[in-house]
């Protein structure tokens, strides 16, 4: 790219002041050339008083250039008539000039007639600003063509010198990241908060750094690395620059092949994490290096159901059972309860299940299909979360399930969502694989449901075969006893004569299909219901 400027006619040229020019950029690998003639250059207004400009003032030119990457910068008036032997041997990154950029190098050998090419080398990116002198005497001034080239930075600070420079890359349970670089030239400016354990023993750093969404086990390998890395970061940080450290559960140098290093992190939370690769020197690592990482499964990983804020509450209709299954050996309390309530003065690890009902049903849950031994379990419901609220039982017993567990039920549930706590007691009274059983049968009718205040007669077994025995308390007389499907249709009805404190055997039909009925009884005194199953 080339930019020229000419001279208004009699007087000076359109780049006599550096406020005038427009920065052109100059990328990496270009060259600019910038040509003029500085015949008619003033001095006014180029630099600030007192600095070096404006102790040798000369009639000057302007060009401008900006960088956006680090770069060595040469400056060479090969282009121009012979004879320029004092030029400005600098740049400047204000306007007007005040603060001076020198050369790493310059020299007169370059150039073929014996004009100067000077050089910077590692120039930030950034703008500056070039004087072309007119200093008179048969040393410049005239026309001129400077040419402004740009190169690789040899001695730059790598892309992740800084970990605010790094991108977290995403590190899912059973993938591996290859981290690649080189910190030859990484600085520790920028790396650690001032007192924190990377701040007192700085070394230059690159970074790294990945996130997960859910628990895992992570290793950090530096198996992939030329061996001699013997002395490594075995760490990783939740901040930058860093603060916070996260030691590693284990670390050895027995993995790799080479000796190097591998450590990992035991359940490390979900979350984003840095990873310092350091430049130590002494032949203990530094230069080129890869570095693996991978996520496994956390070997005790709390279950996705351990806070009830996690779950979703699955439909329970009238008529249908629900089947909870899971296994809460690594459950935690944390987030289970308000302080205060029942849960949290029991506090136990605790795993979570949700159902929600739209009319009113009778619930019973049970633990009947879980392993034995599960002897303390939350004989409740709650309706928030964390459990505040408590909803207890109607009924409860360990005589329904054969294997001594507990069945608990809720009458006249109204609808809403609801909350089921499994608590890992430990103590061989519960923990580990359960299989829960939810289900939901529409509630009597409004008039029959029983009150235990006037419980008047029974029905045993209960659970039954069909075979069934009334037990009559202070009733007597005639009455209807009708057998109703949970849809209140009457299946049977037969007419009784109740003697006060007799009973009366029944075979109410072993031929109905297994579930959960109705036995309503009508007398004078008025009419109760009971729930009676069938097996």
């Amino acid at each position: 790219m080339a930019s020229g400027t000419e001279a208004v006619a009699g007087g000076p040229p359109t780049n006599d002041l550096c406020s005038a020019v427009a920065p052109e950029a100059l990328a990496v690998g270009s060259t600019l050339t910038f040509t003029g003639d500085n015949t008619n250059a003033t001095y006014a207004g180029d630099a600030e008083p007192g600095t070096l400009l404006d102790q040798y003032p000369s009639p000057n030119t302007w060009h401008a250039f900006t960088t956006t990457a680090c770069a060595d910068v040469t400056v060479s008036y090969c282009g121009t008539a012979s004879g320029w032997s004092n030029v400005w041997k600098l740049l400047t990154t204000d306007c007007p000039a005040q603060t001076l950029v020198n050369p790493t190098t310059s020299e007169t050998t370059t150039c073929g007639n014996g004009n100067w090419t000077f050089s910077f080398s590692s120039l930030p990116a950034g703008t500056y600003y070039l004087p072309v002198p007119n200093v008179g005497f048969g040393q410049g001034g005239g026309p001129y063509s400077v040419d402004v080239s740009a190169a690789t930075c040899a001695n730059a600070a790598p892309e992740n010198d800084l970990c605010s420079a790094v991108t977290p890359e995403a590190l899912a349970v059973g993938q591996t990241l290859t981290f690649t670089g080189d910190n030859t030239n990484a600085t520790y400016a920028g790396d650690a908060e001032p007192g924190t354990l990377l701040d007192q023993y700085p070394s230059p750093n690159t970074w790294h750094a990945f996130t997960t969404s859910t628990c895992a086990d992570v290793t950090v390998s530096y198996c992939s690395t030329a061996s001699g890395w013997s002395n490594v970061w075995k760490l990783l940080t939740t901040d930058c620059p860093a603060q916070t450290l996260v030691n590693p559960s284990t670390s050895e140098t027995t993995t790799c092949g080479n000796g190097n290093w591998t450590f990992s992190f035991s359940s490390l939370p979900a979350g984003t994490y840095y990873l310092p690769v350091p430049n130590v020197g002494f032949g203990q690592g530094g230069g080129p290096y890869s570095v693996d990482v991978s996520a496994a499964t956390c070997a005790n990983a709390a279950p996705e159901n351990d806070l009830c804020s996690a779950i979703t509450p699955e439909a329970l209709a009238v008529g249908q059972t629900l089947t909870f299954t899971g296994d809460n050996t690594n459950a935690t309390y944390t987030g289970d309860a308000e302080p205060g309530t029942l849960l949290d003065q029991y506090p136990s690890p605790n795993t979570w299940h949700a159902f929600t009902t739209t009319a009113c049903a009778d619930v019973t849950v049970s633990y009947c299909a879980t392993d034995s031994g599960w002897s303390n379990v939350w004989k409740l419901l709650t309706t928030d979360c964390p459990a505040q609220t408590l909803v207890n039982p109607s009924t409860m017993d360990t005589t329904t399930c054969s294997n001594g567990n507990w069945t608990f039920s809720f009458g006249n549930l109204p609808a809403g969502t609801y909350y089921l706590p499994v608590p890992n007691v430990g103590f061989g009274q519960g923990g580990g694989a359960y299989s829960v059983n939810v289900d939901a049968v529409a509630c009597l009718p409004t008039g029959e449901q029983e009150s235990t205040s006037r419980i008047s007669w029974t029905v045993f077994p209960n659970p039954s075969s069909g075979r069934v025995q009334l037990s009559f308390g202070n009733m007597s007389g005639p009455g209807t006893l009708e057998l109703l499907d949970m849809a209140g249709r009457v299946i049977r009805s037969e007419a009784l004569q109740m003697i006060n404190g007799g009973h009366v055997q029944l075979d109410l039909g072993r031929e109905l299909p297994v579930g959960q009925y109705i036995l309503r009884l009508s007398s004078a005194s008025g009419r109760q219901a009971r729930y009676v199953s069938f097996h």
